[in-house]
């Protein structure tokens, strides 16, 4: 072999070496993505003792029925409030609003009713739309006061659907992100050089399965748009939102309520603390009573 020959070699195998450092954390970075937008579609019938009538409601996006629950607490009257939210949400969360006499909506959330990916709350938020015409349309639900509750991305919808839809009465957000793209800038941080190419296929990714930019997905810009309604959030004080959490508060000025669950993690309040958990949610319910 030539000395010209073995030069081309080595620079084409360095080329390759080069390219593909490049592409890896490219590659991570969308595989994450990738990973956050899977969903597993579960069975509506909630381990809760409460009255239920199955219901259907129409998706705009997907012209198809969203299957979905109506639960009706012991105590719910022609005024109990009516909170709406997405199969993904624990069980154990809705206990207290029926407990109180609420009813609950409890409905399939987009990803099962059109098997696309899941948008991280951003056209959940939309389909809360699809939630408040099925409510506006029944004469003994129409006038009812609307909760829209959430966990983690469920969170972020129910804070995004607020500014869309100004007929929800108040919202319960769990645990999710404040701003998906500052969090993740702040997440990555550590790995120095290689963030920005993480962080360009998580991009790349999001965009290519949902049309969008992950800029788009910011709950705290909401917060300005709906302090006028009343915002519980519900966080861990060992969850990495936490700091987001707090930033949403101070930015409601008072009107937003943060309640911290002293150690718990991302989705654990209920077995943390159920006590204050639930001392959160009757909290609002008796605000909304009073109103």
């Amino acid at each position: 072999m030539t000395p010209v020959k073995r030069r081309l070699i080595l620079y084409g195998a360095a080329f390759c070496i080069v390219l593909a450092a490049l592409l890896l954390p490219v590659a991570v970075g969308a595989g994450m993505m990738i990973g956050f937008m899977m969903l597993e579609c579960t069975d509506l019938n909630p381990a809760l003792d409460a009255r239920r009538e199955t219901v259907t409601f129409p998706s705009a996006e997907f012209n198809r029925e969203t299957a979905a629950v109506l639960l009706r607490g012991d105590n719910s009257t022609a005024d109990s409030p009516l909170v709406i939210a997405v199969n993904y949400a624990d069980a154990r969360e809705l206990s207290p609003y029926l407990e109180a006499g609420a009813l609950v909506l409890l409905y399939t959330s987009r990803s099962c009713v059109g098997g696309v990916p899941h948008s991280l709350g951003l056209a959940e938020a939309r389909q809360m739309g699809d939630a408040l015409a099925f409510i506006r349309g029944r004469a003994d639900l129409a006038d009812r006061t609307v909760i829209a509750h959430g966990y983690s991305a469920g969170g972020a919808a129910a804070l995004m659907a607020a500014v869309q839809f100004p007929n929800i009465d108040a919202v319960v957000a769990q645990g999710g992100y404040e701003d998906f793209s500052a969090r993740l800038s702040e997440d990555i941080r550590p790995l120095q050089v290689i963030a920005p190419l993480f962080e360009s296929g998580v991009r790349a990714a999001y965009r290519i399965a949902q049309g969008e930019s992950i800029d788009a997905l910011s709950p705290i810009s909401a917060i300005p748009a709906i302090v006028s309604r009343p915002v519980l959030l519900i966080y861990g004080t060992a969850e990495p939102s936490i700091g987001g959490a707090r930033s949403m508060a101070a930015l409601g000025a008072g009107a937003v309520r943060l309640v911290e669950i002293s150690g718990a993690t991302h989705g654990s309040y209920q077995t943390t603390d159920p006590e204050a958990y639930r001392a959160a949610v009757l909290a609002l319910l008796d605000e909304l009573a009073g109103a």
